[in-house]
C-alpha cells in the first residue's frame, strides 16, 4: 500500500511541476471585441513595447508621428533624444500593455498598465507600476502612430 502510494505520488509530480503560466503576450491582452480603430492602434502599442524591449529610444522615434508632442519635447528628433537618456539609466527597463481604448475624433486613445525597472542607488531593482495614456492618429500610409503619451 505504501509503495503503491508512493508511486501515484510520484507519477503527479511532473504535472504539479509544470502548471506554470507562460508569460502573457502584450497582444493577448487585445480584446477582440473592440472596435476595428482601438484593436488596430491598440496592435501599435504592442509592436511599440515589444520594439522598446530590444531599442530603447529608437523605437519611440519610430512609433511616433512625426509632430509628437510630450511635455518639453516636440517632433521624433527631440523624443529620440529625451529617451537615450532615458534608456541609459542602469538596469532601466519599460514594460507596457493596453488594457483598453476608444475613438475620439479620429485619433484613438489606448489605455494601459506599465511596468519600469531602474536600478536604485544600492544597485537593486527597484520596480514601479502605474497606468498610461497613449494617443494615436492614423497616418496616410495606414499606420497608428503616437503623437502623444503619458503615465502617473
Amino acid at each position: 500500500m505504501h509503495l503503491a502510494l508512493t508511486l501515484a505520488l510520484a507519477s503527479l509530480m511532473p504535472m504539479a511541476l509544470n502548471t506554470a503560466q507562460p508569460p502573457r503576450t502584450c497582444t493577448s491582452y487585445i480584446d477582440p471585441a473592440w472596435e476595428e480603430p482601438v484593436r488596430a492602434a491598440a496592435t501599435a502599442d504592442c509592436t511599440f513595447s515589444d520594439a522598446a524591449q530590444k531599442s530603447g529610444a529608437e523605437a519611440w522615434a519610430n512609433a511616433a508621428a512625426e509632430d509628437v508632442a510630450l511635455p518639453n519635447i516636440v517632433g521624433r528628433q527631440q523624443l529620440r533624444q529625451a529617451f537615450e537618456k532615458v534608456y541609459a539609466q542602469k538596469g532601466f527597463r519599460l514594460l507596457w500593455h493596453p488594457t483598453g481604448g476608444a475613438v475620439y475624433a479620429g485619433y484613438v486613445v489606448t489605455t494601459g498598465e506599465y511596468e519600469r525597472h531602474i536600478l536604485n542607488a544600492s544597485g537593486n531593482d527597484e520596480v514601479s507600476r502605474g497606468h498610461y495614456v497613449t494617443v494615436w492618429h492614423k497616418q496616410k500610409d495606414g499606420a497608428y502612430r503616437f503623437v502623444w503619451d503619458g503615465g502617473e
